[in-house]
């Protein structure tokens, strides 16, 4: 019996706004924050002709679009608010015009939560996007801060995803761990090894953030749940989509592999390992 060909949706494939590179180059920056998108160039900058058909050879579907790391995340939060809206506007008109094959993930403006939690929101209810990512850490903060904590709800509220992205780890970590090797070994600023650095102190921080910081939210202490603040409640389904993001996030750049084929293998079996360990209950 000829087998049918699975429905492949591929969550992580980025590309560059030409705006948004501009301003990173004005800011002596290189267009994107690391040289191993630069052999990419036209690739990454495509949202038309040769996406489409890198994406039927292989065998990809649906795009779920976002932009890869950019400054977005590091402006002062005006400017952030200023052009995460105008990016993502870009990419819903590149939507608009391949509603059947592309879909978006919205930047997020994060130097102001408050404001991103909006734009999230925006891009959900009016652009029809199916959720944001967010690239490491902002300005040197980590996301599990009482701060962000708007975005997470928003996103709870919205019941849809926040992707979270590895960035470039924390530069004392980076520091004691690889720097001098660095020149004869560049990747390990970011795939290679940095990137897993940061997603695994990314969760790390958020799962000690809600289980050990905030003990009635806790999954041990299943009865105490019902009793919680809608918010709290909210950041603790929040969570839950969060570890699953960045498991599949990290398995991707762990193993090295393609993006939109590991992607399509993990979903499945993070989803299942998380269920089985009670981690997406409502």
């Amino acid at each position: 019996m000829a087998q049918t060909k699975p429905f492949v949706i591929a969550l992580e494939e980025h590309y560059a706004d030409p705006a948004v590179q501009a301003l990173a180059k004005a800011g002596g920056a290189p267009p994107l924050v690391s040289t191993m998108y630069a052999r990419l160039g036209a690739r990454l900058n495509d949202l038309g002709e040769l996406r489409l058909k890198e994406m039927d050879a292989a065998g990809i579907d649906i795009q779920v679009i976002s932009h890869a790391p950019s400054v977005i995340q590091q402006l002062e939060a005006a400017s952030a608010i200023d052009l995460a809206t105008a990016t993502n506007n870009r990419l819903h008109q590149a939507v608009l015009t391949h509603p059947a094959r592309f879909a978006g993930f919205a930047a997020l403006p994060t130097p102001d939560p408050k404001a991103a939690a909006d734009e999230l929101e925006r891009c959900v209810t009016k652009l029809g996007f199916k959720g944001a990512m967010i690239h490491g850490r902002t300005q040197g903060a980590y996301h599990d801060h009482p701060r962000f904590h708007p975005i997470f709800e928003r996103a709870v509220a919205l019941d849809v995803p926040i992707y979270i992205h590895p960035g470039q780890p924390h530069e004392a970590m980076a520091a004691a761990y690889y720097d001098d090797y660095l020149k004869d070994f560049p990747a390990l600023a970011n795939a290679a090894w940095g990137y897993t650095i940061d997603t695994a102190s990314q969760i790390l921080r958020t799962a000690m953030r809600f289980w050990v910081k905030v003990p009635v939210l806790s999954q041990q202490i299943t009865v105490a749940e019902p009793r919680a603040s809608t918010a709290g409640r909210c950041r603790t389904r929040a969570l839950r989509r969060a570890i699953l993001c960045v498991a599949i996030a990290s398995a991707s750049v762990t193993v090295g592999a393609s993006p939109s084929g590991t992607l399509a293998t993990m979903m499945p079996m993070a989803n299942s390992m998380l269920a089985q360990n009670g981690m997406l209950r409502a």
